[in-house]
C-alpha cells in the first residue's frame, strides 16, 4: 500500500511540476505584453542599475502534516557596477571581486 501511495506521489508531483512548468512561458509573456513600457536610462544601453520585482512564493509541505502558506515578495536587484556612487562603508565592485576572488559582474 505504502508503495503505491510513493508511485501517485511520483506521479501527481511530476504532472503538477510539468504543468505549472508550461504555464511559466505564458505568464512571462502575458505580463510582457500587458506591462511593458519604456523607462528612460541615464547610462545610454537602456540599463537601469537598479530592478525591482515583486511576487508571490507558494510553499506546501505534505508530509509528517499538510502544512501550506503564501508569501507576497519584493526583491530589489541592484548592478553594483551602474551605481552612480558608492558610500564611503560599503564595499566598491572592485573590493568585492578583490574579496570574492571573482571577475564576474557584481
Amino acid at each position: 500500500m505504502q508503495l503505491l501511495l510513493f508511485l501517485c506521489s511520483i506521479v501527481y508531483t511530476s504532472i503538477t511540476t510539468l504543468v505549472l512548468s508550461l504555464i511559466i512561458p505564458f505568464h512571462v509573456l502575458l505580463r510582457r505584453l500587458v506591462f511593458s513600457r519604456v523607462v528612460p536610462s541615464s547610462f545610454g544601453d537602456g540599463a537601469e542599475p537598479i530592478s525591482l520585482y515583486e511576487g508571490t512564493v507558494y510553499h506546501q509541505r505534505r508530509y509528517p502534516i499538510h502544512h501550506s502558506f503564501k508569501l507576497q515578495v519584493r526583491y530589489a536587484l541592484i548592478d553594483l557596477d551602474r551605481v552612480p556612487h558608492v558610500p564611503s562603508n560599503h564595499l566598491s565592485p572592485d573590493e568585492a571581486r578583490q574579496i570574492t576572488d571573482t571577475n564576474g559582474p557584481m
